[in-house]
């Protein structure tokens, strides 16, 4: 989720893929699994994270809490904080940082 692209965005994109379908990001408020009211009218049942079907078939939606968004870093903080730094995960992702942190120089001429 957090690496797919379109989190990194004030206005996410929509996504595409091969067959032509889309995937939209639903924004809401609320928990995990709720009922939210359509702009247009009429209920719809959410679940954060978790593609849904639109009326029209090229489209789906992406439901994504505000607020489990917020419970999800939390957790994962936590969750890296308990394994520790010798972690696999951890040094990989350190090691990652640590190059993308430091610029070189390159000669784009031919």
């Amino acid at each position: 989720m957090y690496r797919n692209g379109p989190v990194h965005e004030f206005e996410p994109k929509v996504l595409e893929n091969n067959k032509g379908q889309l995937l939209q990001w639903f924004m809401y408020s609320g928990p995990r699994t709720a009922t939210v009211q359509l702009p247009e009218g009429g209920e719809f049942q959410v679940r954060h994270l978790q593609p849904n079907a639109h009326t029209d078939v090229r489209l789906f939606w992406l439901p994504v809490s505000t607020r489990c968004l917020v419970d999800d870093v939390a957790c994962s903080i936590e969750h890296f904080g308990r394994i520790g730094p010798e972690d696999e995960r951890i040094t990989a992702w350190n090691r990652a940082a640590r190059e993308l942190g430091s610029p070189r120089t390159f000669d784009f001429t031919p």
